[in-house]
């Protein structure tokens, strides 16, 4: 018998598999169509554990419409003898595209689409909408159509599109680490967590194209969210499937109020939390990349009469802190120029020398004590200095020598 050698097994599993949802069959309808008595033959040929005779591919061929990848011709059996040759790409985890699947399932179930729809809504596995249609009177081959509900299932909760819109959201760094049977995204947030005050929350991952970004959103459907109250750390279990890379890096996008949160409950800094909630409140603008200590930012970062506003703030006394933080701030001005920068401390931290320090590297000295009330004071203070400052290297000291009292 002349049999079809591909030049790789890839191809000619992509082949079949092309077949078969081209014309929306399994292997025991398309056996039946060929007139192959046994469909373990078709799921042989599927899976690449032998080579099928060419007057299979040819009819196929003809049939579908779908030109079959370079073979050769060998007269006799050609045996696959290792089984575990195929392995899923990243590039390919879902076994079906989108459109194919709602193509399918609009062919065979009509006005039923919508009820499908609905039935994945309300999260019912695949097993139970293949049941629910049997009962609703319709007869079908099961595989197309798992295949089918499977992969538009995949495609609402785990979206992937060519550009995402981040307005009103903020964007957080997380890691990506392979377990053993899942990828794990990972990332900090103790105001977040705190405000989802415990909750199951379930959520849908939308991912961009080259998948260095996604963004999560609450879905009824979508997987649980695990959280760790010692690390304060949120973790998301993706599968592995997915072409992402362990140990990485990837950015997070997340908008606030489609969890009930303030864009504020993502500030690292807890004193940054509180004067970030007043200036949210009274809509000052909050930069949407949360920064951290590596980024040099502050503690937090506003957007005030369309300039940038960089505040650094410690309740510390201790004698060393007062240098540490002079040189954060010199750190602080070397990588962000174009901003104007505060530091919010207390009356006692800096000697007058160190005054001059801080005058020198132009960053402006807001006192406090801390006192009850003290975040609405200073996000005053700073909104006035900011508003009289016309350029950004001018500098208004805190004329602590001078008896400025402490807000």
């Amino acid at each position: 018998m002349l049999r079809a050698k591909f030049e790789n097994l890839q191809d000619q599993r992509e082949f079949f598999v092309s077949v078969k949802n081209k014309l929306g069959m399994g292997s025991t309808k398309l056996s039946r169509l060929i007139n192959v008595p046994n469909r373990l033959r078709v799921d042989w040929w599927s899976m690449c554990r032998c080579s099928p005779p060419v007057w299979v591919i040819e009819e196929l061929s003809n049939i579908s419409g779908i030109k079959p990848p370079k073979f050769e011709i060998i007269n006799g059996q050609v045996i696959r003898k290792k089984r575990k040759i195929l392995h899923r790409t990243k590039s390919k985890f879902l076994s079906i595209s989108l459109e194919d699947s709602i193509k399918i399932l609009k062919l065979k179930f009509g006005n039923h689409f919508q009820k499908i729809l609905k039935l994945i809504q309300e999260n019912r596995n695949i097993k139970d909408i293949v049941a629910t249609l049997k009962a609703d009177g319709f007869k079908f081959n099961n595989t197309p159509v798992f295949r089918a509900i499977g992969t538009l299932r995949k495609s609402i909760t785990l979206p992937i599109v060519d550009s995402m819109k981040t307005d009103g959201c903020v964007i957080l760094r997380g890691n990506v680490f392979l377990l053993k049977k899942s990828f794990v995204i990972i990332f900090c947030s103790e105001g977040f967590i705190q405000k989802l005050n415990k909750k199951q929350i379930r959520i849908g991952a939308k991912f961009n194209k080259d998948f260095k970004s996604v963004k999560i959103f609450p879905l009824n459907i979508g997987r649980l969210i695990g959280l760790d109250l010692k690390r304060w750390q949120i973790k998301i279990g993706l599968p592995k499937t997915l072409p992402l890379k362990n140990k990485s890096k990837i950015n997070i996008i997340i908008n606030p109020k489609e969890f009930g949160a303030m864009h504020s409950d993502f500030v690292q800094d807890k004193d940054g939390r509180k004067l970030g909630e007043v200036a949210e409140k009274r809509r000052i603008k909050l930069s949407p990349v949360r920064n951290t200590f590596v980024d040099e930012k502050g503690d937090i970062v506003f957007e005030i009469d369309n300039k940038k506003v960089i505040v650094e703030i410690t309740r510390s006394l201790h004698p060393s802190k007062s240098r540490f933080k002079i040189g954060q701030c010199l750190i602080q001005s070397i990588v962000n120029p174009d901003a104007i920068r505060f530091i919010v401390c207390k009356p006692k931290l800096f000697s007058n020398t160190e005054l001059k320090a801080l005058e020198f590297i132009k960053t402006n000295v807001v006192f406090t004590k801390f006192n009850r009330g003290w975040e609405r004071k200073v996000i005053d203070k700073i909104v006035k200095v900011t508003k009289e400052i016309k350029n950004v290297n001018d500098y208004f000291p805190n004329k602590k020598n001078f008896g400025e009292a402490a807000i």
